[in-house]
């Protein structure tokens, strides 16, 4: 039962921390797009012959671009973690589905007559899983644009 909880609270770290990532991700994009309407705006200045609009159009772009980049870095750092989630939660399901199919020589869960399982498998059950997990991640990615 412990363990159950565990990998019920491990998922939903991984979950939360797929959503901090795909937050950063966006956060990233929509600096990085207003840098380049300030750039845009600073060049319209320009040609305008608008030099204290330019200066100040060109201010914000730098402070644009360099959000930008601070997101893109907490982004990867996020994107590091994530992956690390997911090869703990992949190790905890293998681990899982060892234990799983243990328990069940241990249970005699076979069938005698045709050698047939007589209960869904530990590893059809992670496969379920998996398989939400896809969906919700898509889900989220749906939800907030990121296709």
């Amino acid at each position: 039962m412990a363990q159950q909880v565990d990998r019920a609270a491990m998922r939903d770290l991984l979950l939360e921390a797929i959503a901090a990532e795909h937050r950063l991700y966006q956060a990233a994009v929509e600096a990085r797009a207003d840098g380049e309407r300030w750039r845009a705006r600073a060049t319209l200045a320009q040609r305008k012959e608008a030099m204290d609009l330019a200066a100040a159009a060109n201010t914000r772009a730098a402070a644009c671009w360099a959000r930008a980049r601070a997101y893109a870095a907490e982004y990867l750092q996020q994107a590091a973690q994530v992956a690390q989630l997911k090869a703990l939660v992949a190790r905890s399901r293998v681990s899982g589905a060892v234990s799983a199919v243990a328990e069940m020589w241990a249970d005699d869960g076979f069938d005698a007559a045709n050698g047939a399982l007589t209960r869904t498998t530990e590893s059809s059950q992670q496969r379920d899983r998996a398989t939400d997990l896809d969906a919700e991640l898509a889900e989220l990615k749906r939800r907030f644009g990121r296709a």
